[in-house]
């Protein structure tokens, strides 16, 4: 069975914004309150973990890898006397005191590419503190 017995009575339905086919039920005040509470808990939880995630993007980022290497002096070679070395300030390569064949202790300078020390020429007696 159709709803309207004419089409004329769906055409004018059509057109009364008021026309309603049935009782609608009104919603009560507490179903009103409870929707509320329910949005309102939903959009902070939502605010809050957008916060807790947007604080974790902007975090600091994974620590920098650390270089470890191991020094090891030329052949037959010590620290000397004052057991002091210096290193460039860029990390490249290290001067520390070392003998000098007869006479007396010397610079030698350890580049880190390069397995033996040279000999800083014109440094005898010299020293690195």
């Amino acid at each position: 069975m159709d709803r309207f017995p004419t089409a004329g009575a769906f055409g004018s339905a059509l057109t009364d914004p008021g026309f309603r086919h049935g009782d609608v039920p009104a919603a009560s005040r507490a179903e009103v309150k409870r929707w509320r509470r329910a949005a309102a808990s939903a959009t902070g939880a939502a605010a809050v973990t957008t916060l807790l995630w947007i604080g974790s993007t902007l975090g600091p980022g994974p620590a920098e890898p650390v270089d470890q290497l191991v020094f090891s002096l030329g052949t037959g070679q010590s620290l000397g006397q004052f057991r002091s070395f210096g290193l460039a300030p860029d990390g490249s390569f290290l001067v520390y005191q070392g003998p000098g064949g007869d006479g007396p202790a010397r610079l030698w300078r350890r580049d880190w590419q390069v397995l033996e020390p040279t000999l800083v020429l014109a440094a005898e007696g010299g020293v690195s503190m």
